[in-house]
């Protein structure tokens, strides 16, 4: 068995089974069985970052804009996915369906107008079955952060810690906001997702 040095990666035809190959300038490690080239990638203790990357997480960012009509203040209404929010749950664009586990890892929010107490709340349906709204379908709160004091025409970050949910899941997310100006306000932000392709 031979170590060999490398400045970058190798090819399958470059060393045998019996050897193992050191990219020395990323950092990796090579070996190969008889059918296949294999690459090992460790974290840098020299930084504070995690360099091990799972191929199985996925991020998604999804976009989101509707108005917010003062009649709706201190009233929950759901995130859309299109359109407009609502507080009807059995609304298709009202949810968002999980096509793998995950979590939802946080919201941007944009408001123009500032608000005094934001609540967000993750839910998911009950069952693969999404038809909210009849007996045993209501929604399973997952979790819920409460910000105060977001600025107007500004992005403020809504952090979730736990807000995981199945695969072929409903997932609603919503905002209560007391904004104490009148009028129309203008929301706009994304929601980001992550979601384990494995499952």
């Amino acid at each position: 068995m031979g170590i060999k040095i490398k400045h970058k990666d190798p090819k399958s035809t470059d060393f045998s089974p019996s050897d193992i190959v050191v990219n020395v300038k990323d950092g990796t490690l090579f070996y190969k069985s008889t059918t296949g080239l294999f690459k090992v990638q460790g974290d840098n203790v020299n930084t504070t970052n995690v360099e091990l990357v799972d191929h199985h997480k996925k991020i998604m960012i999804h976009p989101f804009y509707f108005n917010f009509p003062s009649s709706d203040n201190n009233v929950e209404k759901y995130i859309p996915s299109v359109g407009a929010g609502d507080t009807g749950l059995e609304y298709p664009y009202n949810m968002f369906i999980s096509p793998f586990k995950g979590k939802v890892l946080k919201l941007q929010m944009y408001y123009s107008a500032p608000v005094d107490t934001g609540t967000f709340k993750v839910y998911q349906s009950p069952l693969t079955d999404i038809a909210l709204g009849t007996a045993g379908t209501d929604p399973i709160l997952i979790e819920t952060q409460v910000l105060t004091s977001m600025p107007e025409d500004a992005i403020t970050e809504v952090k979730f810690l736990n807000a995981s949910f199945a695969k072929n899941r409903a997932v609603h997310i919503s905002q209560q906001v007391d904004i104490s100006t009148g009028g129309v306000t203008y929301v706009g932000g994304s929601i980001t997702f992550e979601f384990d392709t494995s499952t």
